[in-house]
């Protein structure tokens, strides 16, 4: 499940412990293989159904990036009220528990990129706000211009986020980090995208270890699979020899 979605249900966790009946969902759940056979069980050796429901949220994140759907569909069927709420829920950024080391977080001074600034533009709250935006971002003289721009060249108003964006990189690069982007989302509210930027962040640091992991498994000069030291390894004649490097 993606952790923007992980967030919406650890922010109606009470409500749904308290308002949810495990039985009245378990067939459909199993069904949509929302939980196995074992999950079942685990959860029905609860003696509650807030117990069993806060066995049922842990389990969810677990399960595909679409879990979230499918979940919020299977309450339409009798709990139409809590499935409202999940897609209306604004978590906060930090009731997303994201392990991440230290150099992670520094990485949120970095400067923000074009995919970054269209995440904020194809969010329907932030681009509908895009003036409130751009008081807290310090760029309120340049709301009119924008405007015009997007007017004289016929273009949808989502762009007037991208604009904006753009413009304040252009005129505060100090200040136009991904940081301080994801403050502004988070004092206008906008928390679903400041969250979804995180995420994308973590993701990007996620992605980088691995790279570097596997490139320190290879060989940097011909990126073929170290040997170790004194182990043998077969030549191309078929004869083995001692590797000690790639040269």
């Amino acid at each position: 499940m993606e952790l923007h979605n992980v967030a919406k249900i650890r922010a109606l966790q009470h409500d749904l412990r308290s308002q949810l009946i495990f039985e009245h969902i378990a067939t459909p759940l199993l069904q949509h293989e929302l939980i196995n056979r074992e999950d079942y069980q685990r959860i029905s050796s609860k003696l509650t159904d807030p117990e069993k429901v806060d066995v049922l949220l842990e389990v969810l994140p677990s399960k595909t990036q679409h879990s979230f759907n499918k979940f919020v569909a299977i309450l339409t069927e009798d709990y139409l009220w809590l499935a409202q709420r999940l897609l209306d829920v604004q978590p906060a950024l930090d009731s997303v528990n994201i392990r991440t080391n230290e150099r992670d977080i520094h990485k949120l001074d970095r400067a923000i990129t074009r995919e970054m600034m269209n995440m904020v533009r194809h969010n329907l709250r932030a681009s509908r706000g895009w003036t409130s935006l751009a008081h807290t971002l310090g760029m309120s003289k340049q709301i009119h211009a924008i405007r015009t721009k997007v007017l004289v060249y016929g273009e949808d108003a989502d762009m007037c986020v991208l604009y904006l964006l753009q413009d304040w990189v252009g005129v505060a690069s100090k200040k136009a980090t991904l940081n301080n982007l994801i403050h502004a989302l988070r004092e206008e509210e906008y928390n679903d995208v400041a969250v979804r930027l995180f995420t994308h962040l973590v993701s990007l640091c996620e992605t980088k270890s691995k790279s570097q992991a596997l490139r320190l498994d290879h060989c940097a000069a011909c990126l073929e699979p170290r040997q170790p030291l004194g182990l043998p390894a077969a030549s191309q004649e078929g004869s083995p020899h001692q590797e000690v490097s790639c040269g």
